[in-house]
């Protein structure tokens, strides 16, 4: 019943498309019945017209259009254009999986109710909404390198004090670091996606926004296995010492990259546009786009 509703469908509108003259109201619903019910039950031929209505009115005749074509997915040649970019998005993968993955688990380990746990994460995702801006704003005003080196640095030093603290006797004070955890953690992922594609070339920024996913959907899905493991080992405060770890491991890596080479000039950089924590592609700007994807349906004389 669908596909013969669907075909009955696109029957009518390209009868009503591509119908050389401006019928009457009788006519237009007498053609429309034979098109949507027609005697036989076979599949109705494509209109073969390639002279719409709409395109003699205006002087414009239709062109096909081939498809933009699919970008090549190198990591390689990534890490070589940004390597602060792509290690920075796999932090940012495997501490952002360890928090929506295992953040209730740690809450339980620790004798928080459904109530405080909930308290816990919506302050965090606030940091990371909140803190987000400021600091994007600021790593436009300096090189990204420095404003990721001093997250991730912060990030370090906010877990280690949180997993060194009881998060039911000094709430107020965990709460408190739980929002500043927010806007470290989640703010790694937008400030490294602006970094690679002030690095790239603007013809790759698919490419470069199709290896980012790809990096940060594999920290993602070893973050939580990691810590999964670890806090069964070593407790629930091994929630906060994998991601002190693994923030002060790009703390170190972005600190080498720094002294070896130059910042991005200036003159090509972009402006900072919010991510929403990896849960989303990041934001195609126009300039970024590549002339050969955009594609025109009608070409005039």
């Amino acid at each position: 019943i669908w596909k013969e509703i669907t075909r009955r469908s696109l029957s009518i509108a390209h009868l009503a498309i591509n119908r050389p003259t401006a019928p009457s109201w009788r006519n237009m619903t007498a053609s429309l019945a034979r098109t949507a019910w027609p005697a036989t039950t076979a599949p109705a031929a494509w209109p073969t017209s390639t002279t719409t209505r709409y395109g003699r009115w205006k002087g414009c005749t239709p062109r096909p259009t081939a498809p933009p074509a699919t970008p090549a997915l190198n990591l390689a040649r990534l890490y070589r254009v940004s390597p602060v970019a792509l290690v920075g998005t796999l932090v940012s993968g495997v501490t952002s999986g360890v928090f929506w993955g295992m953040a209730p688990t740690y809450g339980l380990l620790n004798g928080l109710d459904t109530f405080r746990i909930g308290n816990f994460m919506t302050i965090v995702v606030l940091g990371g909404m909140i803190l987000q801006w400021p600091l994007g704003r600021l790593s436009d005003r300096m090189d990204r390198r420095i404003v990721l080196i001093g997250i991730a640095g912060a990030l370090t030093l906010v877990s280690i004090t949180m997993a060194l603290i009881d998060p039911i006797a000094a709430r107020s004070l965990f709460l408190l670091l739980s929002f500043v955890y927010g806007g470290c953690l989640l703010t790694l992922y937008a400030i490294c996606n602006a970094h690679a594609n002030d690095a790239a070339p603007p013809a790759a920024a698919m490419e470069v926004a199709s290896g980012l996913l790809i990096v940060f959907a594999l920290g993602a899905m070893s973050g939580p296995l990691v810590v999964s493991w670890a806090m069964t080992s070593f407790g629930a405060n091994a929630y906060f010492e994998l991601t002190a770890t693994a923030a002060f491991l790009l703390v170190v890596f972005a600190v080498a990259r720094v002294v070896v080479k130059a910042p991005v000039p200036s003159e090509k950089t972009g402006d900072f546009e919010p991510v929403p924590a990896g849960l989303a592609p990041p934001p195609m700007s126009s300039e970024f786009d590549s002339p050969a994807s955009q594609i025109t349906g009608v070409e005039c004389h």
